[in-house]
């Protein structure tokens, strides 16, 4: 039963993250236009906005939401029924938060320091609500095993969004027709995942069991506990800066934490389609093949993370000022440090911690302890009025945090000192990244001293406009990223492939990307 699956775990990821990468690319042009429409105070409030809405709809599904990739591969009969208990949970813990920030409106004004976030305290909960939703409406299909509907659902999803945000903005350029916009096409997404939920798992509204759902509550809620101290990790140091900060200067520190939706969706949809196989494979008690899996998607998704952090830290000041303008250069230093975690997201350890109940106990004693360290580190940095501070200290707490629970997982598991050969391919990853990153600085550094110049005088046209003065030095930074990236580029591929720092089937799709050729059946 085991084995027929397996084919199945790449075809789902390849949809997932194909589907992303679109999703990716419909999205991605969102905070370019709305930094670019709203001044630089009201873009500090649209951040603060959905900071807010992104760490509620984090939190609050405390775990039931992934727990579908659990539950739908095991037993058949209790689908219904997890579907079921997913979706009131998500009403208990949405709808709660929504009566709270409804009632209390000047609660937000209070944790940001900033009086315009009460009058959009209700809507905030409102989008928190239907946002809760709608972000399951993908995860519902793939956890079902339909990955070309889920990948609907993804593309859908981003595309509707996108056109509802960009058509508010274009309208009515504020915040609050940013926040309307969200809450309607989240809405419109809830009414599809009600539809495909019971078009899939008919009566599902009928099929609850008050045992199985004490049950799923047991196996969810602590994963749930560790995503929100997860969550609190990754967001408590805007909640500071947003407090001890103007919202201009919020602005300017969450570009420079300005997030990388392309690279998280590489490890989420690799994530996903780990967990049932994990799942699998513990019952089993074939801890080997855990090592193993773990290893080999830790150095694909190195292939990946090592030379995006290389690449970017040598070009972060292109990167922020083409994406985000000149008027947020001063974010850069601030994005060198954020990114110092990207290289250890490599390593892919959810699914193995959601296999075993003592390791997610483990895992949220950590990060109750982490999170007191981080809370003391924040107040210090803040006290420093430091926005440089502020950051290094979550960096800090969070690889400290990090490189203590792959030690800890890995050693539950059985981990061997013969077990680092599996991933000794990792380390020549890392030498072929740095070694392409000399290159490519050595092409920044050049292309920025001698392409301004060179490209003012033969299309100095195309550098500004009275119409378009955001667009001043648009050429230039594009030519400037473009000659480095392919510099960078070129000898990470040279180097991967003569070092050997990829597995044989690895390098030939390497050899079929490099000559463009039609893939073919193997």
């Amino acid at each position: 039963m085991v084995q027929p699956r397996l084919p199945s775990l790449s075809n789902q990821a390849t949809w997932l993250f194909a589907a992303k990468i679109l999703g990716f690319a419909l999205s991605f042009i969102l905070p370019l236009v709305v930094v670019r429409t709203l001044p630089v105070d009201d873009f500090g409030l649209y951040r603060q906005a959905f900071v807010v809405v992104m760490t509620l709809s984090s939190i609050l599904p405390f775990g039931l939401g992934v727990s579908a990739f659990y539950f739908l591969a095991r037993n058949e009969e209790q689908r219904p029924s997890a579907i079921l208990n997913i979706l009131l949970f998500f009403s208990f813990t949405g709808g709660s938060v929504f009566l709270i920030l409804a009632a209390f409106p000047q609660l937000l004004a209070l944790i940001f320091a900033n009086p315009e976030m009460e009058g959009l305290s209700m809507l905030i909960g409102l989008l928190t609500l239907v946002w809760i939703y709608s972000l399951f409406l993908d995860s519902i299909a793939f956890a079902n095993r339909e990955p070309k509907i889920g990948a609907i659902f993804v593309v859908g999803s981003q595309l509707t969004r996108t056109i509802a945000v960009l058509v508010a903005i274009a309208i009515y350029e504020s915040v609050y027709s940013i926040l309307v916009a969200s809450i309607i096409q989240a809405a419109l997404q809830t009414v599809v995942l009600f539809l495909y939920a019971e078009s899939r798992f008919p009566g599902f509204w009928w099929k609850f069991d008050a045992g199985f759902f004490k049950e799923h509550i047991r196996y969810s809620l602590p994963y749930g506990f560790i995503g929100l101290t997860w969550n609190f990790h990754l967001n408590l140091h805007y909640f500071f800066v947003g407090y001890h900060f103007s919202a201009a200067q919020f602005a300017v520190y969450a570009v420079g934490c300005f997030q990388l939706p392309l690279i998280g969706m590489l490890s989420e949809s690799v994530n996903s389609v780990l967990i049932p196989r994990m799942s699998e494979l513990q019952m089993e008690d074939n801890r080997r093949e855990m090592i193993r899996l773990v290893a080999r998607a830790t150095q694909r998704l190195a292939m990946v993370y090592f030379p995006a952090f290389v690449f970017l830290f040598i070009c972060a000041e292109e990167l922020i000022t083409l994406l985000f303008t000149e008027t947020y250069v001063e974010s850069t230093p601030i994005f060198r440090i954020f990114i110092l975690v990207l290289p250890f997201g490599a390593l892919i350890s959810d699914s193995i911690v959601r296999s075993y109940v003592e390791l997610g106990q483990f895992m949220l004693r950590l990060r109750i302890f982490s999170a007191i360290v981080l809370i003391c580190g924040l107040y210090l940095a803040a006290a420093s009025a430091s926005l440089l501070a502020i950051v290094s200290v979550m960096v800090f707490v969070r690889l400290a945090e990090m490189i203590v629970a792959e030690v800890s997982i890995f050693w539950k598991i059985g981990f061997k000192r013969d077990d680092l050969r599996l991933f000794k391919g990792i380390v020549a990853v890392a030498i072929c990244s740095l070694a392409a990153g000399i290159v490519g600085n050595f092409a920044y550094v050049i292309s920025r001293l001698y392409l301004p110049t060179l490209l003012s005088g033969t299309f100095g046209f195309l550098e500004a406009s009275e119409t378009f003065p955001a667009s001043t030095g648009l050429v230039s930074k594009i030519s400037i990223l473009a000659i480095s990236f392919f510099a960078f580029v070129s000898i990470y591929f040279l180097l991967i492939l003569k070092f050997g720092a990829i597995t044989p089937d690895e390098k030939l799709l390497v050899m079929r990307l490099v000559s463009l050729r039609r893939w073919r059946d193997k």
